[in-house]
């Protein structure tokens, strides 16, 4: 609870030091025309929302970020509403990974180039934008889209909140934000998915649907097999590759049902892997239910 609470207030100082920096840097550049804006800015907080709020000479409107919190179940959540069960977070830009939480985000996402992850956004950023808004008299109408693109590409990218255990995994489903993904045919982003999984072993991206594992960049900051029973000495890989993507290369089981050892004998090998507490030898049988 005391880590949550520091965060909240590290955003909020971060927010009102950062966007006080970047008016009186747009001021020192139009003082000279005579076109200072004179603009208050203030952050304040309720139970589950962070509001960065402006105040100019004819609009008044604010930012609002939701606060990251914990349920009643322990899970990191927010929303006000409809909760949301909060993820990891990883940004690639310059081909450099690096680790965000979700108060970092949100100032990367306001207060930097964010272009190179969002090309439709250029160069300039968001507090930029809606001081120059202010500026033309379009403050509320800047504040609308930077909120527009938060909510769209952060707030409710999120998953909906479940069960606890849903929730659980949630908290620990990594998101990473790389340019490099989003420009992948469809078989090259199996391969980028199959190297991913291979370079962070053993985390994975198993659990995951193939829409979610053709489409999304995500992977799960945990070994599973760990919590289920035999899972790290008797699980069999023979699953397709987009559904389990969470085995280290030509990973072998250690047991298997004797179709899948006559199959093997033919040469007939799926990657991937799943567990499995019962093992049935059926006619025509591709391990497939």
């Amino acid at each position: 609870m005391a880590e949550a609470q520091q965060k909240r207030q590290d955003l909020q100082t971060y927010l009102l030091e950062t966007t006080e920096t970047f008016l009186r840097r747009h001021n020192s550049r139009m003082r000279g025309a005579g076109r200072a804006l004179d603009l208050s800015i203030t952050v304040r907080e309720d139970n589950f929302n962070v509001f960065l709020e402006f105040q100019g000479e004819r609009q008044k409107c604010s930012l609002i970020l939701p606060k990251a919190r914990r349920n009643e179940f322990g899970n990191l959540v927010i929303g006000d509403r409809n909760d949301r069960a909060l993820c990891p977070f990883m940004i690639v830009q310059n081909g450099q990974p690096a680790h965000v939480s979700y108060e970092q985000l949100i100032g990367v996402l306001l207060s930097t180039n964010i272009e190179e992850l969002f090309p439709q956004q250029g160069k300039r950023n968001f507090i930029d934008k809606i001081l120059f808004g202010f500026q033309s008299g379009r403050g509320r109408l800047a504040i609308s889209l930077c909120q527009r693109f938060l909510n769209l590409n952060l707030f409710n990218a999120l998953p909906l909140s479940g069960t606890p255990m849903q929730d659980w995994a949630m908290n620990r489903r990594m998101m990473i934000f790389d340019p490099v993904f989003e420009t992948l045919r469809p078989d090259e982003k199996l391969e980028y998915q199959r190297r991913k999984n291979e370079l962070l072993f053993p985390w994975t991206s198993i659990g995951l649907s193939d829409g979610a594992a053709a489409v999304k960049n995500y992977i799960l900051q945990d070994e599973l097999r760990k919590y289920t029973a035999f899972g790290l000495r008797h699980h069999n890989p023979i699953r397709n590759l987009y559904s389990t993507l969470g085995m280290k290369g030509p990973e072998q089981s250690r047991v298997v049902s004797r179709s899948a050892y006559d199959l093997e004998k033919q040469g007939v090998k799926r990657g991937g892997w799943n567990w499995m507490t019962v093992f049935l030898d059926l006619p025509d049988n591709f391990e497939d239910q």
